[in-house]
Parts: structure tokens; sequence; C-alpha cells
């Protein structure tokens, strides 16, 4: 006999003279955690087991030619001097005095993230000119077996799903694409396949593979990086982005229809057949935001 069952988790940020990510499972009260011990330690060394992108120079700048803000000066010598306690101080909280953005730290999908996207979308996204635009969702994963490993993914594309519902109409839905780096393609990206429509391999040197990027085409995106924490742990963060400027910037980057031509690994689309190079369909129109 057989049985499975879905443990929730999640990381806590550690400070201190050497600050890590700790994975905390079976949150249980103190008297019952000795009956869990030996369960909860098995499950955190297959979690560590999993490995994410390492932070990088190419992710900092492929994140500032996105985004138009810099995680370090262009003088600094390494990544390494990155400093969390400050981004925290100047850098998130200076991007939540712009309109349309606001700042974001872990994994894209966790719920904090996603809900804070969400609502950023629905209260100032532009709404599209078009009486029946091709939605398109659009999703940028980084390296690393980390990714995804969570039910999270699948709510955050439920969602990302219902803003399109919200915005344009409850009987439309967003096509929902998966854009892997290089690095991945031989990692097993078709076990994503129920959760989405088509999936893309990125050319080599396209986008940095520590870098991650949702993009509801002509609403919002959310861009990530890879950022140490400590010489042993890191942790995404990284900005979501509605208004009109800072997303027409952030399309403009990724070069959709010149750069963005990759052979599919499956598609729903009768045209885009295995092995064929297909771009995605462009960008729609979009008003200026209101407030």
């Amino acid at each position: 006999m057989f049985a499975t069952a879905v443990v929730q988790t999640r990381d806590e940020l550690v400070l201190g003279s050497l600050p890590s990510i700790e994975p905390v499972f079976i949150d249980v009260s103190v008297e019952l955690r000795g009956r869990f011990q030996n369960l909860s330690g098995a499950m955190a060394n297959s979690y560590r087991r999993l490995n994410s992108p390492e932070p990088s120079r190419a992710a900092f700048e492929d994140f500032a030619r996105l985004t138009g803000r810099r995680l370090l000066p262009s003088e600094a010598a390494s990544v390494m001097q990155f400093k969390l306690a400050s981004w925290f101080h100047t850098y998130s909280s200076d991007i939540d005095k712009q309109e349309g953005q606001r700042a974001v730290v872990g994994a894209s999908y966790v719920t904090q993230n996603i809900d804070a996207f969400v609502d950023l979308m629905e209260r100032r996204a532009s709404r599209p000119t078009q009486a029946s635009p091709t939605w398109e969702l659009i999703w940028f994963r980084p390296a690393g077996s980390r990714w995804g490993a969570s039910p999270d993914l699948g709510e955050a594309l439920k969602k990302l799903r219902g803003v399109v519902r919200q915005i344009a109409s409850k009987d439309v839905d967003a096509t929902s694409i998966l854009v892997v780096p290089l690095s991945v393609k031989k990692e097993g990206p078709r076990r994503f396949k129920r959760l989405f429509d088509q999936c893309y391999v990125a050319a080599g040197g396209y986008l940095s593979p520590a870098v991650e990027v949702v993009l509801l085409r002509g609403v919002g995106a959310m861009v990530l990086a890879e950022a140490p924490v400590s010489t042993s742990s890191s942790v995404p963060i990284g900005v979501c982005v509605v208004d009109r400027e800072g997303l027409d910037r952030i399309e403009k980057g990724l070069r959709l229809e010149q750069t963005l031509a990759t052979t599919p690994l499956w598609s729903d689309s009768a045209v885009a057949e295995e092995g064929a190079i297909v771009a995605p369909p462009a960008s729609i129109e979009r008003e200026p935001s209101e407030g």
C-alpha cells in the first residue's frame, strides 16, 4: 500500500553573521514536534537537494536592462557586494513610492507575491483597446530544479487567468506560454505540460538563467533576479510593473518578435508543429492607465 500527501512548507530568511534561507516543514505545537522530527528532517534534506540558479552579474545586468533599476552600483566588483538589508530599506521603499510598481522578495508564484501582483494589475493595469485581444501569459522561468516544485505555481496561474477575466470578460482566457532556458531543456520541462498551453526553449544567451519574467502582455510584468543573501544562500528579488512606461520597456527589452523565435517543445496551436520555429504572437494595444 502506498500513500502520498502534500506537506506545506515555507522558507525563512535567518539573519545574523551568516544569513541563510531555511525551510520549515510541519508547523506543529512544541509538544508534538518530537513525533515529527524524523519526517521533517528527511523532507528538509530532500528539499535542500533542489537547486536554484547562481546569482551573477549577467542576471543583474539583464534586470537593469529590463526594469531600468540597478541592484548594484555599476562600479561594484562582485554581486556578493549586494546587501539585502540595504535593499529592503532603500530600493524596495523607493519602488513602492512609484505608481504602478511594487517590490517583491521570494519565489514569483508564492501567495504573497502573486497576490500583490494581481492586486496591482486589477487596480492599475492598462485596458486593451481591441474588443477581442489575444491574451498571452508568457512565463520566462529561471534555471534550477527548485522552480515549480510547489502547488503554488498552479494556483498562481489560476489567479493570473482570473485577471484576464476581470479586465476583459468572464468568457475570455489567456494562452499560457512557458519559456525555459536552454540549460533546462534536458531537466524534464514536459512535467509542466498540464499547466502551460505552449513551451519554448530560449536561445542560448537570450536571458540570464538567474532571471525570471512573468508577463501578461499589455497588462503587467514581474521581473526577478537571484540575489545573494550570503556566500551560501540566495533569494529571488524583483519588481512588479503595470505602469505603461515600465511595461513598454520590459516588452521591448524581451525582444519577443525579433529574438524569441524558439523551437516549441509542445503547443496546442495547429500551426506550431514539433520542431518548427515559432515566435509568440504580437502584443496587444493599450490605453493610458487611469489614475
